[in-house]
């Protein structure tokens, strides 16, 4: 499924370049790295590449395809020996509209402030590990842990999300230097899971990007 879905993404792209040659068309890459929260939390990267088309000196719209990859404090998203990995990766599609502020009179440097909407699949995702002290602590209830016992491998999160993407830049020649962050609008708690709590994801990076 999220082969397909990557490979419409990529094939929208080819056929709006292509047919879009006498346009004002920006690609562009990024990379970003920050913090997230939301049932869990930690350290998380994203890397990907997007197309900005300016719709006016002021206004444009940059659609992207992204990968997020986000892992606890102090988990490494390689380590084989623990059965916990900590971790996830999303397949991040972000569809920004972008206001663009010139801060000197001729010059190229603007102050971009974007909004818009993002849909977010998650392609690795953390499972649930029954053999943890968290599970097995004596002060849990019963039921608690019998709960427990029966989601061990299971997915935490849903595959699915629908988030709003805000972000600030500065841009000055090719390069864009600033904040943008995720913020999940769907309860990403599976039915079984040990919480009754809602867990809302949300991301917060610092970003640098070099547009051609």
């Amino acid at each position: 499924m999220q082969k397909r879905i990557l490979s419409f993404v990529l094939l929208f792209l080819t056929i709006t370049v292509a047919c879009g040659q006498e346009r004002k068309w920006e690609p562009m890459v990024s990379l970003s790295m920050g913090g997230y929260g939301g049932g869990d939390s930690g350290i998380t990267f994203k890397a990907g590449i997007g197309l900005g088309y300016r719709l006016s000196q002021q206004w444009s719209i940059v659609p992207g395809v992204e990968f997020i990859a986000a892992g606890e404090l102090g988990e490494s998203f390689d380590e084989t020996d623990n059965e916990d990995k900590g971790g996830y990766v999303f397949l991040h599609i972000p569809l920004q509209m972008q206001y663009h502020c010139q801060l000197l009179e001729d010059s190229k440097q603007d102050l971009i402030i974007g909004i818009g909407p993002s849909l977010n699949f998650t392609i690795d995702n953390n499972k649930y590990w029954y053999d943890h002290e968290l599970y097995n602590s004596p002060f849990l209830r019963k039921d608690f842990a019998e709960r427990a016992a029966v989601l061990d491998g299971k997915d935490k999160i849903k595959r699915f999300n629908i988030g709003i993407q805000p972000s600030v830049m500065y841009q000055f020649n090719h390069v864009r230097l600033g904040f943008d962050a995720n913020f999940g609008l769907l309860n990403q708690n599976k039915k079984y899971a040990v919480s009754t709590k809602k867990r809302y994801f949300f991301h917060i990076w610092s970003t640098f990007t070099y547009r051609f």
